[in-house]
């Protein structure tokens, strides 16, 4: 902290720095341990060495999948200048230069991508791989276009890249508004039924299977933290839902979902529970929040970091 405030960068090199790529973005992946647990040691390669950061990208590039998880539209993402190649949560190269933080931002940067690309592509390959011999075919490129795109739907979902369908071509500048547009897409992939019912089976249950690893993850994480004393609180309308509560620290495991479900808790049972636990019900009396304020509040907290210095200032807050 002292040599963050130093440099007067704090916030930025706290959320710069860090690697929570493998249970933000990758959460939903777990399901596929193997792929999950091999990704590791080469991200803290990338993170070290520009060099091991480039053979892993070069080893993606010359897979022999390479056109097939490109047909199923795989999200690789890189470290360019073009800014809809690069992951949201990095989406600039200004802090790269930064004397003394920019190399630690730069690691942190390389280790964020090759995680992510490389379970994108070891879990894409082994679903591809297991259903082509489950259909009894001869090759990936026998399998349907259906399946192919539900694949790369499911994938990218799965790693925190949803897709934004007719907004796709405007995720840059939707990234500059809110704050990670296309994995704020990849939750509600997982909340909506609907893909369920429309996705090919193989796919389906590769839905479920991540839903039920995540969820007994988060699950075991609380029971453990609440064990070594740690508080729990399992009202929906908190904000404090399933967070781990240890003093005035908050820890949120639920990899980006918890606030969708409180939102629909409090937007479907017209109560909201105050950080200090007071009950309150929407639009009664004086002055009392509504469902429009909840749903207010909510794309407020979502807005990028100077698109939200602008509402503050314009609030006269913070």
């Amino acid at each position: 902290d002292r040599f963050y405030n130093i440099l007067g960068l704090t916030k930025t090199a706290k959320s710069s720095v860090d690697f929570s790529a493998p249970f933000r973005q990758g959460l939903m992946l777990i399901s596929h341990p193997v792929a999950f647990a091999k990704a590791f040691s080469p991200m803290f390669e990338a993170a070290f060495s520009e060099k091991a950061f480039d053979k892993w990208q070069a080893d993606i590039a010359s897979d022999p999948l390479i056109n097939f998880y490109r047909k199923a539209g795989i999200a690789f993402s890189d470290l360019g200048k073009a800014l809809g190649t690069r992951e949201e949560a990095i989406p600039s190269t200004l802090l790269d230069r930064v004397k003394y933080i920019g190399p630690l931002i730069r690691g942190s940067n390389r280790a964020y991508v090759v995680f992510l690309n490389l379970l994108r592509r070891d879990v894409a390959k082994s679903i591809a791989n297991n259903e082509v011999k489950r259909l009894g075919l001869k090759s990936v490129d026998e399998l349907g276009p259906k399946f192919t795109e539900a694949l790369g739907k499911f994938v990218n979902a799965a790693s925190g890249r949803g897709s934004l369908g007719a907004l796709e071509k405007y995720s840059v500048g939707l990234n500059s508004m809110f704050w990670s547009p296309k994995f704020m897409a990849s939750r509600i992939y997982f909340l909506n039924p609907v893909n369920y019912i429309k996705a090919p089976r193989t796919i389906r249950i590769e839905m479920l299977k991540s839903v039920a690893a995540a969820g007994s993850a988060v699950v075991t994480a609380s029971a453990v933290a609440n064990l070594a004393g740690a508080d729990i609180n399992m009202n929906p309308n908190s904000s404090d839902f399933l967070k781990i509560k240890i003093g005035k620290t908050r820890i949120d495991t639920m990899g980006g979902f918890q606030q969708y479900i409180v939102l629909l808790s409090r937007l479907i049972s017209g109560e909201t529970v105050t950080v200090k636990g007071k009950k309150m019900t929407l639009g009664k009396g004086y002055g009392s929040a509504t469902r429009k304020d909840i749903l207010y509040r909510f794309f407020e907290n979502k807005e990028a970091p100077i698109p939200s210095f602008l509402t503050k200032l314009l609030e006269g807050k913070d």
